[in-house]
């Protein structure tokens, strides 16, 4: 993100495209390692809320970054 800032701050499209790249490799590898590893660490009643917790997560840490973003 800090590479895609960079792109807009210095109006790089190539630092914006490989700020897009990168973020497409991190998910498509995140994704589904993080759904992987919990059965394997988790007890079969303890990966739907483990699951949950992962989400949750997710979502406060993009909701947090969000924030702070339009705050500054």
């Amino acid at each position: 993100m800090i590479v895609g800032g960079a792109g807009i701050m210095l109006a790089s499209v190539p630092l914006m495209l490989a700020a897009v790249g990168a973020m497409g490799i991190h998910s498509t590898f995140f994704g589904p390692i993080k759904y992987a590893i919990l059965p394997q660490h988790l007890n079969k009643d303890e990966v739907l809320g483990g699951t949950g917790l992962v989400e949750a997560g997710t979502y406060l840490a993009i909701l947090g970054g969000t924030i702070i973003i339009v705050e500054l």
